[in-house]
């Protein structure tokens, strides 16, 4: 019992050594209190960058989306000439096979 009663007793009672208070101690800050205009000036001026970065990404938001409106509009038009390419490839063809036809026809 001894030995836990010096363990408390070690634990309640801190060793003071002058080394050791004096760098435990916290330099002193002083604390200057705002003032409501001070304060008020703070507010206005984080909410401006606020708005301003809400601007930003309006306008970000606005160009990507018109980039992707032309991009939507590119790939339309590249999908129409190809099938009028093919369109008229297969007409092409199909009057190669009618001449071919009308040549058969004259030799048989």
């Amino acid at each position: 019992m001894n030995l836990i009663n010096d363990h408390n007793h070690r634990k309640l009672t801190p060793k003071l050594s002058s080394e050791s208070t004096l760098s435990r101690r916290r330099p002193r800050t002083f604390v200057k209190s705002l003032t409501t205009s001070e304060l008020s000036q703070k507010y206005n001026k984080l909410l401006h960058e606020r708005l301003e970065i809400a601007h930003y990404q309006k306008q970000h938001l606005q160009n990507l989306l018109k980039m992707e409106t032309k991009e939507h509009e590119l790939k339309v038009e590249l999908l129409k000439t190809q099938i009028e390419k093919k369109k008229k490839k297969l007409m092409a063809y199909e009057i190669f096979v009618n001449i071919f036809s009308i040549v058969l026809q004259l030799f048989v």
